[in-house]
Order: C-alpha cells, then sequence, then structure tokens
C-alpha cells in the first residue's frame, strides 16, 4: 500500500506533476469559507455557454482559489495551503469497515435523509455550465443516474443511443435472453439531458471543443456530417475496445463480443454453422466437424460464459433440431495462460474446468464431452478456416470468438497525445496508455475540467483496479455525486487543489459524515475508493461460480502477499446468486422484469395451467400477477390502468375516461377472454377433468371479488393520482401486488377471476360449474369498481382519477 501511495504522491506532488497542491513549505492557515468567497466575486472571464463567470481579486494574504461547482470558472479565495502529508492523508484507503458504513449509509440511510439543498447558493445566478459526456457504458449510466441536471446543461455523446447489460451478451447470443430484455434507452436513465448519436474523433482541450462525426441518412442514402461541441466540463467514459495484440487475421475471421451487434452476428454465425453442416454436399465427417467447431481465444470470464452458453444451447436445444450433429460439434477454448478465470481462486477453476469438460448424455446420441480446454497456447495467426499456434498446432473451425483482452481506443489516444505536454506524460508511467487520473478521477493536465472514469482511466493511489463493469458504474456512481454536491471541483492556489467544500461546516449526508471521520478531514472532499464486491462466472447446465470478497487483503494487491477473505460458492447455490445479482444489476425495473421472463417464461406457462386446472393453491394468481406486471412493465401503464374492466369502470365514473374508450377496452377484453377459453378448454383437456376446488365457496369467491376489486380500484386510482408518479409503472406493481395478496389470503378463485374476461375465459373452459356462476362473479367485480369510484370521491373529493398520459397509448394498442 505504501508503494501505490507513492506513485499518487509523484502525481500529486512531484514536477511536472504537482498541479494539486500548494508549495509545501508554506505554513497552514485557517481556512475562509469558500461560499463567502463567492458570494463576493467580481464579473471576470467568459465560460463556453457565453455568460460572464466571476472573478476575485488577488490579495497578498489570500491567494485565488479559481473554481466552481455548478458551472462558471468561479474564483474564489481561501488561504488554506494543502501540504503533502494531508494529501497523503487524504487519500489513503479508508479503514474497511467505516468505508462499508459509508456505502451502506449511501444506499439506505442517505435517499430518505440526506439534507436539503440551500435555497441561496453561490452559484444560484451564475449559468449552467456545459457539460459534455462521452460513452453510453456502465459508468456512463451510473453517472447520469446521479447528476443533478439543475446544476448542469448535460450532453451525451456516443454512437449507440443505449446502454446494454455486457455481461449477459453471452447468453443473448444464444437466445437464452432477448436483446431487448439487457438494453435500455439512454433517454429512458436520464431524459433530462441532450443524446447526440455521434462519434467523436478529436479533443482540444485549449478551446475545450470535441470534434464528432455523425452518419445521417434519407431513405436509402447515408453521409457523414461533422460538428463540434464545447464543454466547460468534459467526462471520458468511452471504455475500450478488443484487442488483437497483433495478431494477423484476427479483426477478418474472428468475432467479438462487445456490443449488441456482435451478439447478434454470432447467433446468426452460430445457426448458419449448423445449417451448412447438414447441406448435402458435406458429406464427410471431417467437413461436419469443421463447421461445427467452435473456437474461442481467451478464457476470462467473456470466453468461459460463452462457452457455458454455447453447451447449454447444445444440450437443451441440440436434440430438438440438430440431433444427427451433435456427436460432431466440437468447443475448443484457447488460453495462452496456464489457467483459465485467473481472477477466481484455484478451487473455483478447477470446479469451472469440471462443468465445462463434462458428458453431456442425450437420449438416442453417444454420451457426448464436446468442450476442451488448450492452456499455454498462443495463437500466431487466423485464416478463413484455420487458427495457428506458436507451437506449430492449428485447428480447423467454423466459427471463431476472440475474448483475450481488451485496449484503448483511438480517442484515448489521442486525447493522451493532446496531454502530451503536461502531468499526463508523467501519469503514463503507471496508466500505460489509458488516461491517467487522480484520486477524484480528474484528468492529469485536464486543470480540472476534464474527467475519466471506467476502462479508458487508470488511478494514481490504485492503478490495479480491474477493468471491470462494477469498477466503472462505481465510479460513474461517485463522480456523479461529486459535481452535484457543492464542491469546488477546481479550486486553485497556485496549483490545482483537491474539490473543497464550499461550505465545511454546513449539513452534510450520513455517508459524507462517515467519510469525513474516516480521513480526519471535513474541507476535502473524499476520494474515490473501490468496494470490492467479487466476481462471478456461469458454468453451465444451472452452474455458477461466485467469489465475494467479505475483506481485504494487506498491502499491494499486486503482490503474491495480497490475501484478502474471500467466500467461494458454486453449483446449483451459486447458479442462483449469479441470477439474482444480475437482476439486481439491471437499470430499470422494465428489464429487471423482461430478463426474469426470459428466463422463466416456459415454466410460467406450465406452471399457470397446472395449477389452475387443478383449482387448489395460490400458485395460480401468483403467476398471473407475475405476468401481469410483465406485461404492464413492458406495455406501458395505461394498459395495466385498463387490465381490469372494473379499473376502467371507476376511471370513467371519476370523469377521466371517455365512456366510448372504457366500452373499448371492455370489448378487447371480452374477445381476450373469449379466446383465452377456448384455448384453455383445448389445453385443460389434457389435464383431464376440471374442478373449482373445495377451498373456496360460492359466497367466498362473490365477496372476495367484490372487496379485493375494490382495493384493487382504490390503489389504482390514489397511484394515478400521485404527482410523484408522473404516470409510471408503479401501476402494475400496485396491480399485480393486490392480486397476488388477495388469492393468498382467500384462495384461488378470487384470484383467478379478477378480472371479468377472466371469468368469462374460465367459464368457457369449463373451470365454473355453469355460466351463471362466471357473471355472478363479473357482478360483484364491476360492483367493487362502482364502490372504488364513489368511496375516493368521497375522501379525495377534488381529485379527478386521470390514468396514463395523453397520447401515450391508444385503446386500440392498449
Amino acid at each position: 500500500m505504501r508503494t501505490i501511495l507513492a506513485a499518487s504522491a509523484a502525481l500529486v506532488l512531484s514536477a511536472p506533476a504537482r498541479a494539486f497542491v500548494g508549495p509545501a513549505s508554506r505554513a497552514m492557515r485557517s481556512p475562509t469559507p469558500l461560499r463567502d468567497v463567492v458570494e463576493n466575486a467580481e464579473v471576470g472571464e467568459e465560460t463556453t455557454s457565453g455568460a460572464a463567470a466571476p472573478s476575485v481579486p488577488l490579495g497578498e494574504d489570500t491567494p485565488a482559489a479559481n473554481g466552481a461547482t455548478n458551472g462558471s470558472s468561479v474564483a474564489a479565495k481561501s488561504a488554506t495551503k494543502i501540504s503533502p502529508d494531508r494529501i497523503e492523508k487524504v487519500t489513503k484507503e479508508r479503514p474497511y469497515p467505516l468505508f462499508l458504513a459509508e456505502k451502506a449509509a449511501a444506499l439506505l440511510v442517505d435517499p430518505f435523509t440526506a439534507p436539503s439543498k440551500s435555497a441561496v447558493s453561490p452559484f444560484a445566478s451564475q449559468p449552467k455550465e456545459q457539460l459534455v459526456l462521452l460513452g453510453t457504458g456502465w459508468g456512463a449510466a451510473a453517472f447520469l443516474k446521479n447528476i443533478d441536471t439543475d446544476k448542469y446543461d448535460v450532453t451525451v455523446i456516443s454512437p449507440r443511443n443505449y446502454f446494454v447489460f455486457t455481461p449477459m451478451l453471452a447468453g443473448a447470443s444464444v437466445g437464452s435472453v432477448d436483446f431487448k430484455s439487457i438494453t435500455e434507452p439512454i433517454r429512458e436513465i436520464n431524459n433530462k439531458v441532450r443524446y447526440l448519436e455521434a462519434a467523436a474523433t478529436d479533443i482540444d482541450p485549449e478551446t475545450r471543443t470535441v470534434s464528432c462525426v455523425s452518419i445521417v441518412c434519407e431513405g436509402n442514402s447515408c453521409e457523414t456530417e461533422e460538428f463540434s461541441v464545447n464543454y466547460d466540463r468534459l467526462l471520458f467514459s468511452v471504455g475500450a475496445q478488443t484487442t488483437t495484440f497483433g495478431t494477423p487475421g484476427v479483426e477478418e475471421y474472428c468475432n467479438y463480443l462487445k456490443q449488441v451487434g456482435d451478439a447478434q452476428q454470432i447467433k446468426n454465425a452460430i445457426v448458419n454453422c449448423f445449417e451448412a453442416a447438414g447441406l448435402p454436399n458435406v458429406d464427410s465427417e471431417e467437413d461436419i466437424k469443421k463447421e461445427l467447431t467452435f473456437v474461442i481465444v481467451g478464457a476470462g470470464p467473456t470466453g468461459i460464459e460463452f462457452a457455458a452458453e454455447l453447451l447449454d444451447f447444445i444440450e437443451e436445444n441440440g436434440p430438438r433440431y440438430y440431433k444427427e450433429l451433435l456427436p460432431y460439434v466440437r468447443i475448443k477454448i484457447v488460453e495462452a495462460a496456464p489457467s483459465i478465470l485467473r481472477p477466481f481462486e484455484d478451487g473455483m477453476k478447477d470446479e469451472a474446468i469440471r462443468r465445462l469438460t463434462r458428458t453431456i448424455e442425450i437420449e438416442g446420441v453417444p454420451p457426448l464431452q464436446p468442450c476442451e480446454i488448450l492452456l499455454n497456447k498462443q495463437v500466431s495467426e487466423v485464416s478463413a478456416n484455420y487458427v495457428y499456434f506458436k507451437d506449430g498446432d492449428k485447428i480447423q473451425y467454423g466459427m471463431s470468438l476472440w475474448a483475450a483482452g481488451i485496449g484503448p481506443l483511438p480517442i484515448t489516444t489521442n486525447m493522451i497525445e493532446a496531454l502530451e505536454e503536461t502531468e499526463q506524460k508523467g501519469a503514463q508511467e503507471f496508466a500505460r496508455g489509458r488516461l491517467g487520473v487522480d484520486p477524484w478521477l480528474r484528468v492529469a493536465g485536464g486543470e480540472g475540467r476534464i474527467f475519466a472514469f471506467g476502462d479508458c482511466s487508470c488511478l494514481s493511489n490504485t492503478p490495479f483496479l480491474p477493468a471491470t463493469a462494477q469498477v466503472a458504474s462505481q465510479q460513474g456512481e461517485f463522480l456523479g455525486k461529486l459535481l452535484s454536491s457543492d464542491y469546488c471541483i477546481d479550486a486553485r492556489d497556485e496549483n490545482l487543489l483537491p474539490p473543497m467544500a464550499v461550505e465545511p461546516e454546513g449539513p452534510k449526508a450520513l455517508s459524507e459524515q462517515i467519510a469525513s471521520f474516516a480521513m480526519g478531514e471535513s474541507e476535502i472532499a473524499a476520494p474515490f475508493q473501490y468496494l470490492d464486491l467479487g466476481i462471478l462466472a456461469y458454468t453451465g447446465s444451472g452452474s455458477a461460480l461466485a467469489q465475494l470478497q467479505v475483506a481485504p487483503g494487506k498491502g499491494d494487491p499486486s503482490s503474491e502477499t495480497w490475501n484478502p477473505v474471500r467466500l467461494q460458492i458454486k453449483g446449483k447455490l451459486g447458479f442462483g446468486l449469479w441470477r439474482s445479482i444480475y437482476l439486481w444489476k439491471q437499470t430499470s425495473p422494465k428489464n429487471v422484469v423482461l430478463v426474469a421472463l426470459d428466463w422463466v417464461k416456459k415454466l410460467v406457462l406450465v406452471f399457470t395451467i397446472q395449477v389452475a386446472t387443478a383449482g387448489q393453491g395460490p400458485g395460480a394468481p401468483i403467476a398471473i400477477g407475475a405476468v401481469l406486471i410483465a406485461i404492464i412493465f413492458a406495455g406501458g401503464p395505461v394498459s395495466g390502468a385498463h387490465y381490469n374492466p372494473a379499473i376502467s369502470l371507476a376511471v370513467t365514473l371519476r370523469g377521466s375516461l371517455p365512456p366510448k374508450e372504457m366500452m373499448a377496452y371492455w370489448i378487447t377484453q371480452v374477445l381476450g377472454g373469449i379466446l383465452g377459453g377456448l384455448c384453455g378448454g383445448v389445453v385443460a383437456a389434457s389435464f383431464g377433468a376440471v374442478s373449482m376446488g373445495d377451498d373456496a365457496s360460492f359466497a367466498q369467491a362473490l365477496l372476495a371479488e367484490a372487496v379485493y376489486t375494490f382495493v384493487l380500484c382504490f390503489v389504482v386510482l390514489l397511484v394515478a393520482t400521485n404527482p410523484k408518479v408522473e404516470g409510471n409503472h408503479y401501476f402494475g406493481l400496485a396491480i399485480g401486488l393486490v392480486i397476488t395478496s388477495g388469492a393468498i389470503s382467500v384462495g384461488p378463485i378470487s384470484g383467478g377471476a379478477f378480472n371479468p374476461a377472466v371469468v368469462l375465459g374460465l367459464s368457457i373452459s369449463s373451470f365454473f360449474s355453469n355460466l351463471w356462476y362466471g357473471l355472478l362473479v363479473i357482478a360483484s367485480n364491476l360492483l367493487g369498481g362502482v364502490m372504488a369510484a364513489g368511496c375516493f370521491h368521497l375522501v379525495y373529493p377534488g381529485v379527478d382519477g386521470e390514468v396514463g398520459t395523453a397520447g401515450e397509448t391508444t385503446p386500440l394498442n392498449a
């Protein structure tokens, strides 16, 4: 750890990289609050937005500290001198127990107890800064969730207008999840930012401009357009690209797995290999084996998870479509190192090898062991048909995937060259092709105006952080909160200072208080510190590895003495944890539902049919509630609000839905109920006789239908009139929760009959003994809607029960 701190000090203190501190020989003085200085600032230089920024005349006893929290180059005075010892103390890793408490407070306490911002800000009269963000990856998405758009005009520039959950691209490439389930439009993450679909080609730190190129298409013709964007602050989050290490043929013949387009291409390539192997002119075993040989170069998490997903595809889908070709399938995992999954412990690596090289038994097919792992094999060249190795061996293949490492993008290299005459040159001793940044993610040589995070950056005090989504996400969150808080990010003495609090004695969130206590410092912002939550890897057939860090090791993370305390979980339990964490890390509730639906859609359908035809237990309404939530999250709030005709009736009685639209909803629901009943009757016939069950009597079903429909309609009306909801998907959660809770407490009949269209369908499929029973349940259902509308009027007489957003969804598509 002392070595790391020395490297950080070299960047922060030494020439020419001493831009973060004042001369060490000057004595410490009592600080002057920056807020008081900024309020008395005079008008000075202009920002890129064209507005005048305040400045402060230099005084003999109060050197200038030029900086701002929200935009302009605000010049502030501070008598504080930052000594080297103080910098080293602040940039040390905070004690792990306190750091965990800080993170827990930020997650669980701060959202509810964070102090409100002062109504009179020292920067309230200043224009918003122009903040330009390059990239839409993990770091950018986390940043956009945390940045205060009331302080900044944020412009996002990227050729991709959506975020991709990259760890699940391997599953998407074989159809385990749908591509739309793991993507999120960048405008959905933060709808207050401006997005430009373009690629940044050059950056000029002197003029603060970003040169961009965009492809504009009209019809079948496309052309490129060049333009430039000015910035006050630039955030560099472009990530990295797959590196080929100069290996001939890789770019021409290998697939990558970094983007959605890559996964789609691989998916098509896999199918093409199987189809080509089945052609009549491919008649020899050698030709068939060649077409069905899949070479994966790189045994890191990407390569291993793709191999596991491909094995699952062969085991689960292969017998249905390509049974006669399965004996010829070969999967070759090639790794230049002596082991796979280098971040994992040896026992976990052995488990991964055992799972990947397992024998697959399929009825009517000889036992298969398609996967082979080749270690200490360095690729020398790739041709259209062969992968060549430096030891003279070669493998004939049908499809190849290159997952052997990452390298900087050209824009990153250009940025380093643009800062070559600054502190960035010295930072390259540890950054090595990435942008060297200080502990607050400010680019060395960027004068506090340029920030970098994610795979394109390297921290001065912890240069050994892995290039993972976890690191990028935490850095994006950190920087979003830092820029949104009241800190002078580019405050200066003779040199650039650490981010200084505008009001050191002002109120702070609990996490900030814990960080200040851990550092023994209340004036300087806490630097970034990485919390290692562990690593995951899917190994196929419902098995995964989960290595969770319980406590960090001591010393240098790159040394052999680094021995952190880790919890190792594998097999089915690891698989459950793997799926749970991947669901938890999705960017939106919609993605959570879509991914979960991709995983369990077949099981849900079978489970629903089996339980519904049995007429016992709460399983059917639980499944129905889950399906409803999924539909509502995917389709929008209007369709969810009108899932139940009783809701449509209640909203119409409140005067917020025209009767004609209500009738349109009713007609489509009745048609859906009839079709569902006809289909359900055919399916139910295969399960034998269907009965109502003994757990719910006729009277109980009627009463439960009226009571729970009343609750359902009242909840929807209440949520719909809540100004904080803004017409989003809370309808889906409300409906699903009411349905499942009511069904569990009363029985499956009330849960299954919550929608009159469902009742009609069940009656047609002979679930009820006669149609009159269903009609009575329908009547009690509508009665509950009428009671809810009347009760809501009594409780909230002046509130309209408007549901959904005008023009968002029409009655036809809702």
